[in-house]
């Protein structure tokens, strides 16, 4: 949603939120935390790529 309001700040930190929250359990993730994880990654290097950051796209 923020992203798509060119909310790119926004939308970075909701998602950075979001793996913060998930870090601690990531040493003996289930298949639902991995798909978690898994997708919040794809969220920040998206919206990484629509800011332009093609270097931090590519690293996420």
């Amino acid at each position: 949603m923020h992203r798509e309001a060119a909310d790119f700040d926004a939308a970075h930190e909701i998602n950075r939120q979001g793996m913060a929250a998930i870090e601690s359990h990531m040493d003996d993730p289930g298949t639902d935390l991995l798909a978690m994880w898994g997708a919040l990654l794809f969220e920040l290097a998206f919206t990484a790529a629509r800011t332009g950051d093609i270097g931090d796209a590519w690293r996420h």
